[in-house]
């Protein structure tokens, strides 16, 4: 799901579509725009899709179970057929907004060998399913065999026999965001189980698309935008993501997100075996098939940048308000973290935490024989509390300070403990990490899913 939205999010028509959406009595759509704004003005390194979540199903209509492995086809269809179902704030409708971006037409004949009769019919689409095979090397080949004549038999009119027919399947309308789904996954019935197919696939970064088309004409080019890949077999696996925006290939892998050699996509994406490798002996290794390989491929077709006025399309002033607000929040959090390293950890990074909490530690072991009364005050000793006195005054003298209910004897014995803890987490090295997941705890617990946008620090 995760790796899905990232590729979508890179579409600037799905944005536009997702922000054109009528919010107002439609939680899915306004957990969806909130989802997307953040995404793209978030000022932090992830944000929770469990809001989004909530208010989505499977294409089966049950509550969707992070902690199982769903199919990303099976997704993708789902969220389109949901925006392609909401209403639209504007005088388009969601419906052509969604057909605009990821909408095509199949056209599909079925002629008879005598070519007496025909059965044209128009189909739309929104994500291509191709079948691997065998002979089958690159995406084109399985563009091909797609839309190669098939042989039928059909009855054309009522009444007469089944006729020898021929059926081809060719795209009569492109679509501007080509969806590609590869079908690595396939029913074994040997087995009576699904089993995934790991086999090698090529796929260039610029497809043209014309020579699967009903007509002719010139090129109809669409650059690779992003690959969704699956890793793990089809009991067991994982989804992880490269997306390309602004010339930079990113790779988008739960917490870890680097920029993307675009060298090394035939090693991550296109399956087959890997490398053999030689043993401390020099004895040769098996080869080993690749299970980390491209599952969606999404292309988007070249247009003028420059002339499009939907390229960088914003969100309603409502949700910019709330990303903003939220913004706003976070970075008081920030602020006040920062505080409290710079003022705690930082010195005791520089000399030493014990020696930075003698001032504290002197004055929490004070605070603590005043409570225990077996070191009394210059002044007179203070009454013990009671249950008579709930709101009786307790004077504890600190340093001179004077204050209600105890409070001011336990604070520095709190401080001391605190700073104490958070030393002995960055000499350990584990507060570069809590640092680095601020933002992430942010939003719930830690653990809970999230989807990160930028790399983190």
């Amino acid at each position: 799901m995760r790796s899905t939205l990232q590729v979508l999010f890179a579409s600037p028509l799905f944005r536009e579509t997702v922000f054109a959406l009528d919010a107002s009595h439609a939680p899915l759509a306004r957990e969806l725009q909130l989802l997307v704004a953040r995404m793209r003005a978030r000022d932090a390194a992830s944000v929770s899709p469990l809001d989004f979540i909530a208010q989505t199903t499977t294409s089966s209509g049950e509550a969707i179970d992070v902690r199982q492995q769903q199919d990303a086809d099976e997704f993708l269809a789902k969220l389109l057929q949901d925006v392609e179902g909401m209403r639209s704030g504007t005088a388009t409708s969601a419906a052509k907004l969604l057909q605009r971006g990821f909408g095509g037409v199949y056209l599909q004949e079925v002629k008879s060998v005598d070519g007496k009769h025909s059965n044209p019919k128009e189909d739309p689409f929104k994500v291509v399913s191709l079948e691997l095979g065998k002979d089958r090397g690159d995406v084109e080949d399985c563009l091909r065999h797609y839309v190669a004549p098939e042989e039928v038999e059909l009855r054309f009119v009522e009444g007469e026999a089944m006729l020898p027919s021929i059926k081809t399947t060719r795209i009569k309308m492109a679509p501007f965001n080509l969806m590609l789904h590869l079908k690595r996954f396939e029913f074994d019935y040997n087995t009576l189980s699904t089993r995934k197919t790991n086999q090698r696939l090529e796929f260039p970064h610029t497809l043209d698309l014309r020579p699967f088309m009903s007509d002719a004409g010139p090129p109809i080019l669409y650059d690779l935008k992003g690959v969704v890949v699956h890793s793990g077999t089809a009991q067991s696996g994982h989804y992880y993501s490269f997306v390309k925006e602004q010339q930079q290939w990113t790779e988008f892998n739960d917490s870890h997100v680097a920029p993307f050699a675009i060298e090394e996509l035939s090693t991550e994406c296109f399956g087959g075996l890997e490398d053999g490798t030689t043993d401390t002996y020099g004895r040769r290794n098996p080869q080993r098939e690749r299970t980390r390989n491209a599952f969606l491929l999404s292309y988007e077709r070249r247009y003028d940048c420059a002339a499009a006025s939907w390229a960088r399309p914003a969100p309603p002033a409502d949700v910019q308000d709330r990303v903003a607000r939220e913004n706003i929040s976070l970075r008081r959090a920030r602020a006040a973290f920062d505080d409290l390293l710079e003022n705690y950890v930082h010195p005791g990074l520089m000399h030493g935490f014990l020696y930075t909490l003698v001032a504290e530690r002197e004055r929490a072991v004070r605070a603590l024989r005043a409570l225990r009364g077996r070191e009394r005050p210059a002044r007179q000793r203070p009454p013990w509390p009671t249950k008579a006195g709930k709101g009786a005054q307790v004077a504890q003298v600190v340093k001179g300070e004077k204050t209600r209910g105890g409070a001011a004897a336990w604070r520095p014995v709190l401080l001391a403990v605190l700073g104490l803890v958070l030393s002995q987490l960055a000499v350990g090295g584990v507060l570069a990490a809590a640092v680095k997941g601020l933002d992430s705890t942010m939003g719930g617990w830690l653990g809970t899913l999230r989807i990160v946008i930028k790399p983190e620090g």
